[in-house]
C-alpha cells in the first residue's frame, strides 16, 4: 500500500506558509474610527494637526527598517513603500 505523495507535499507547502502567521488589512492606516476620527476632527478644530510631517515621502523596500525606527521615533506619520 502506498500513501499519496503529492497530497502530502501539498499539505506541508501550504503548512510552511500559514503556522503562526496571519494577514490583516486597515482601512485608513492602522487605527480605531470611533477613537481617532473624533480626535482629528478636535486638531482640525484646533487648526494644530501635525500636517508638515505626513506624506513623509516613499521608502524601498531596503529603507524599510530605517523607515521604522523613524516612525517608532515619532519623526513621520506615513511612508509609501515603493517596489520598483
Amino acid at each position: 500500500m502506498s500513501a499519496d505523495v503529492s497530497a502530502t507535499r501539498e499539505a506541508v507547502a501550504a503548512n510552511a506558509f500559514t503556522r503562526g502567521r496571519a494577514q490583516e488589512s486597515g482601512w485608513y492606516g492602522d487605527h480605531l474610527p470611533e477613537r481617532d476620527f473624533p480626535m482629528l476632527i478636535e486638531l482640525l478644530a484646533q487648526a494644530s494637526p501635525p500636517l508638515e510631517k505626513s506624506p513623509s515621502g516613499e521608502i524601498s523596500l531596503d529603507d524599510l527598517t530605517a523607515a521604522f525606527e523613524k516612525s517608532c521615533r515619532g519623526e513621520v506619520l506615513r511612508s509609501v513603500v515603493t517596489f520598483c
